[in-house]
């Protein structure tokens, strides 16, 4: 079984500490019956020089969806970059299990 390619999430803007960036997220359900309820998820993101943005910073709106059967829906992303956060590039993963759908998140922060 290959793996998919992860879809690429980038927040647009270049965010200082205090600042929060949101990206939209198209969410695709192709079978014939609707997904049922089910949330995302992420254990944060990382940068290459090892800090770490704890989960807690990025949230996710709607919180939990439903897909009908062949249908699409909007999911936005924010991430709050808290104070003290170093500079650099922040990537991580971001899930929902219940649909197989996975993409890579990446925000840059700057002082």
């Amino acid at each position: 079984k290959g793996e998919e390619a992860l879809a690429e999430l980038t927040i647009p803007e270049v965010l200082k500490p205090g600042e929060s960036g949101k990206v939209g997220m198209l969410v695709e359900n192709e079978n014939e019956s609707p997904t049922g309820q089910f949330e995302f998820s992420t254990s944060g993101l990382l940068s290459s020089t090892g800090d770490h943005l704890n989960a807690q910073h990025i949230s996710f709106d709607p919180a939990s969806l439903e897909i009908g059967a062949n249908d699409l829906e909007k999911v936005n992303i924010t991430v709050f970059i808290p104070e003290g956060t170093s500079p650099g590039q922040y990537s991580g993963v971001v899930q929902a299990s219940a649909i197989q759908m996975r993409a890579l998140l990446t925000v840059q922060v700057e002082a």
